[in-house]
């Protein structure tokens, strides 16, 4: 893996680039290669005037999100969104932001690949120091390549914003709605409301809750995924690989802790997802706890687990997952960490075929030139 940061006045960027190769026993799988790239730059050509923006996401999602992710259930996905973003300045306290995007969807597997053409337009206004209002106004447009297997569309989404950062704390509400008009295909609308919490409750502990009701679709949750980073409830799409928009109502709640020799990780989180035209709709709940105990300043031990329980609505179908391990790693040396790590996997479902039990043992030599640098992906 490589990773690169810029920070200065006229540019933002990262790269966050992975290589993972698979060699599967008893030729189970034929062995492969996989790529993981999670980029993005901001370029301030006038600063508070005039930017461009540029993001690149390449990862792999599952086709079937109904089945087990298998090398068979996997295809490569990549998402690109680009374009300008203008700031006027009416007074010190009111701008007016205008913005447009050209992107990108493209897959290795199926007939799913768009391209995309979307603006903005937000009034903002800054009441205090901490605290902002917007009304805001986005369009999106997607094209398909095949637009006889699928369906071309437009989306609109109009929403008021109020962002407040009192001492310790960050509050961010959003009321609105979207429209989507698709070709020969009625019109879907929708309400459209989303609510993120943070509060730092003391130096060694961190709280927060996050609710959402919006449509979505599969480059939109990639992306937000990249732009939120790992530890958000944002982090991991979890529709798959589509060409259907569908509506998601998402929650969770999170605790953080770490003091000197010990750290707990705790989300608890519920999702409804409801596809406009597959029959996979379904409602997840569940949670991931981590424990861990900091022997010394170079030693770790992690005991982590999850939880979910998945029911399908527009068929019988419930889907029990369960997964518990214990993980011991060890600084060798300022760049080098090494682990050893136990786990198991279990999936008890109602349509027998797709109960699984999945048991796992890791070793890891990792060798870091700077801390920058964390794995996108393990198997």
């Amino acid at each position: 893996g490589i990773a690169y940061m810029e920070n200065t006045p006229d540019l933002v960027a990262h790269i966050l680039s992975e290589a993972n190769y698979l060699n599967y026993n008893n030729s189970t799988y034929g062995n492969e290669t996989l790529f993981h790239l999670d980029s993005a730059a901001l370029w301030n050509i006038s600063p508070q005037r005039f930017t461009w923006m540029a993001q690149d996401v390449y990862t792999q999602l599952p086709v079937d999100i109904t089945a087990t992710e298998t090398p068979s259930n996997r295809q490569n996905v990549n998402v690109f969104n680009t374009g300008p973003d203008f700031l006027l300045h009416f007074s010190p306290v009111q701008t007016l932001a205008l913005g447009a995007r050209y992107g990108n969807l493209n897959t290795s597997g199926d007939d799913t690949d768009n391209n995309r053409y979307s603006g903005y337009t937000r009034w903002q206004y800054q009441s205090t120091p901490r605290t902002n209002y917007s009304l805001n106004y986005e369009v999106l447009k997607v094209g398909y390549k095949d637009n006889v297997a699928n369906t071309d569309y437009t989306q609109q989404d109009v929403y008021v914003r109020a962002d407040t950062r009192p001492s310790r704390s960050e509050f961010i509400l959003d009321l609105g709605a979207t429209r989507i008009s698709r070709d020969q295909q009625s019109d879907v609308d929708q309400s459209r409301g989303k609510m993120s919490w943070v509060r730092q409750i003391n130096p060694e502990s961190t709280m927060g809750a996050y609710y959402s009701v919006e449509v979505s679709n599969t480059a939109n949750d990639v992306l937000a995924a990249s732009a939120a980073g790992p530890s958000s409830p944002a982090a991991t799409p979890t529709a798959g690989s589509t060409s259907d928009i569908y509506n998601t109502k998402r929650g969770q709640v999170f605790y953080t802790q770490r003091s000197t020799h010990f750290g707990t990780s705790l989300q608890i989180f519920y999702q409804n997802l409801q596809y406009e035209v597959l029959p996979d709709s379904n409602r997840q709940a569940g949670g991931n706890l981590a424990l861990d105990y900091y022997a010394t300043e170079v030693s770790t031990t992690t005991l982590f687990g999850s939880y979910a329980e998945t029911k399908y609505t527009d068929y019988y179908r419930n889907d029990t997952d369960r997964n518990v391990g214990l993980r011991f790693s060890y600084q060798l040396a300022r760049n080098i960490t090494t682990s050893i790590e136990g786990q198991r996997l279990e999936r008890v479902s109602t349509t027998s075929s797709e109960s699984f039990v999945d048991n796992r043992a890791l070793f890891t030599v990792l060798y870091t030139s700077n801390p920058l640098y964390r794995t996108l992906s393990g198997r």
